[in-house]
């Protein structure tokens, strides 16, 4: 089913790299009932860095 487009998950990392060198890490993953069109999407992002601002 996830091969054919009918997957209601989704997750990705993301990496970035600041002017000033920082590395941020971002994990990111959504979610949707693909049964059920009116359904929302709910998701959890979490961001990971040595230093904080």
């Amino acid at each position: 089913q996830a091969l054919s487009g009918e997957c209601g998950f989704m997750a990705a990392n993301l990496y970035a790299r600041s002017i000033f060198g920082e590395d941020a890490l971002a994990n990111v993953s959504i979610e949707k009932n693909p049964n059920s069109p009116d359904s929302p999407v709910v998701g959890h992002i979490r961001i990971r860095a040595k230093s904080q601002v």
